[in-house]
């Protein structure tokens, strides 16, 4: 497997809003029109699943890239994207976002901006990068970070 890249792999985690809390999930499945249930590993390892009413919950979706530390880049995520090739210097961040969120792609993950830019959004371009001396790293997710520059 290349480094950085599992592209095959499907995984989710859900930020629980009345919880305001992050759950790396083993598996979810919808209960009808309003609710999903979640299933995830508590503390001691022993799986819990609960109920919640849709609207409680948002589901991101791990994009099979890992940041220049090995972390799992998931939806939702903020990426300082940074470093120096041989014609350009880059110091931007972005919240990493599915589908055409600026209108440049039709498909996949893209980075939407939060900071200055004015370089190409697709996120895959940006995790090969790290062989030109650019680098990708996860500094929050749009839940957790106290910078709510993109609601």
């Amino acid at each position: 497997m290349e480094k950085g890249k599992e592209m095959g792999i499907i995984k989710f985690r859900a930020w629980i809003k009345r919880k305001n809390e992050m759950m790396h999930l083993k598996g979810f499945r919808y209960s009808g029109k309003e609710k999903i249930k979640i299933t995830f590993a508590d503390e001691d390892g022993d799986d819990c699943t609960y109920t919640f009413l849709n609207s409680e919950v948002e589901l991101e979706q791990f994009t099979g890239l890992r940041d220049k530390n090995g972390v799992e880049i998931y939806e939702g995520d903020i990426l300082h994207l940074y470093g120096k090739d041989t014609i350009n210097e880059y110091d931007w961040n972005a919240v990493v976002e599915f589908g055409n969120p600026n209108g440049l792609y039709s498909w996949g993950y893209q980075l939407n901006p939060i900071t200055e830019f004015g370089y190409n959004v697709d996120v895959l371009a940006w995790i090969d990068m790290e062989e030109c001396g650019i680098y990708a790293e996860v500094i929050g997710n749009i839940h957790e970070s106290e910078d709510k520059k993109w609601e």
